[in-house]
């Protein structure tokens, strides 16, 4: 189909996407929506994740960057806030197929969901389209808002040693909620 399907995950979103041709949009979308709704959470791709997740998790302060990027979180919002919240390997080996699969039948589904369309396209075929392509999934709970930074921001010149050749200066605060 020439369709290319993507998703990712963050602190604050997970987002899906759908590349396609215009002529092939019925079917690729079609696709696109049965992985939402059905993911499969493949158990062998599911423990090669954690793995990754394991060798990143030892790497983690051998570069400026990502310890640039913890601390600064941590600074901002605070070490008990999810933005600044960090992976151990305790709570990785925890975390199960089950969870994923109880994660998903939560949150995952149209009450949750923000949709937006570029390209090539007559915007009443898109909603005919795409109302077909959800029709049957149900809505349930709205995920809550998260929780606002409780850290109280101290401006100031903080540093962080680590014996490395570079790096890193990072200048800001908090803005937008």
């Amino acid at each position: 189909l020439a369709a290319e399907i993507g998703t990712g995950a963050d602190d604050d979103r997970l987002t899906a996407s759908l590349d396609s041709l215009s002529k092939d949009l019925p079917r690729s979308l079609e696709l696109f929506v049965s992985i939402l709704r059905e993911p499969k959470f493949q158990a062998d791709r599911f423990a090669l994740w954690k793995s990754e997740v394991v060798e990143r998790l030892k790497q983690r302060n051998d570069d400026a960057g990502d310890i640039l990027e913890r601390e600064w979180s941590a600074l901002l919002y605070g070490r008990d806030h999810y933005k600044a919240a960090e992976i151990t390997k305790a709570s990785l080996d925890g975390l199960t197929e089950a969870d994923l699969r109880g994660y998903h039948a939560k949150w995952i589904h149209p009450g949750n969901l923000v949709v937006g369309v570029s390209g090539d396209f007559d915007p009443d075929a898109m909603m005919k389209l795409l109302s077909a392509a959800l029709e049957g999934w149900k809505a349930g709970d709205v995920a809550p808002k998260p929780p606002a930074p409780t850290q109280q921001l101290t401006p100031g010149v903080y540093y962080i040693e680590k014996d490395i050749p570079q790096g890193k200066v990072e200048i800001g605060m908090r803005s937008i909620t």
